[in-house]
């Protein structure tokens, strides 16, 4: 592996665990806002709302600064990834709110797996020997934050229904590297949190 490929695959793991803190800390935020700790407590539809429509602004103000231009997008794969995304991030909202934050995130933090598997299909990926060592590692690595203060019969439910997400946030990001091969970031950004916006104020 060169110089460059090396420093490309660190930035690559420095940026994911900075995504993953970023995931942590909206979730601690999402658990505050579905609490009576601040006022009434908002329901998981009205955050994840909130949290596009906050990102689509956000987004919006750096496409049309850098003077940014469209470039033949894929919208199915674009409303695919927005969709995943959208039901993924309500319902670990929805599950921080009724189960301990770490549970929550833990059940979510098995998403890599789920994307890895489903990178074999969708993505001719293969698994190779570290790879299978990084699923166990975040298996049990999920498994040991659960189990100290987690009730499995008390929120079976809870549980089942964040696993979902998980798998639902694992195909996301098979969208997500689809499209990183077509399509230019900021324009991935720019319209996932439009469509985004759209489909979250459906339910509100």
């Amino acid at each position: 592996m060169s110089y460059f490929e090396r420093k490309q695959v660190f930035l690559s793991v420095f940026f994911m665990v900075l995504a993953s803190a970023f995931v942590a800390g909206s979730t601690i935020i999402a658990k505050t806002l579905g609490s009576f700790d601040v006022g009434d407590p908002l329901s998981p539809f009205q955050i994840s709302h909130s949290r596009f429509l906050f990102a689509f602004i956000f987004i919006s103000i750096i496409f049309f600064k850098t003077k940014s231009n469209f470039e033949k997008p894929s919208y199915r794969l674009h409303l695919a990834r927005t969709i995943s995304g959208w039901v993924g991030v309500t319902i670990l909202f929805g599950a921080s709110s009724i189960i301990p934050v770490a549970d929550a995130i833990a059940i979510n933090f098995t998403n890599p797996i789920f994307a890895m598997l489903l990178a074999v299909p969708f993505l001719k990926e293969r698994l190779g020997l570290y790879k299978v060592i990084a699923v166990f590692v975040t298996f049990i690595g999920a498994i040991i934050l659960i189990r100290p203060s987690y009730n499995f019969l008390d929120y079976e439910p809870v549980a089942i229904i964040s696993l979902f997400g998980a798998i639902i946030l694992g195909l996301e990001a098979i969208f997500i590297k689809l499209l990183i091969r077509v399509e230019r970031q900021i324009q991935i950004l720019f319209i996932n949190n439009a469509i985004g916006l759209i489909i979250s104020t459906v339910p509100l």
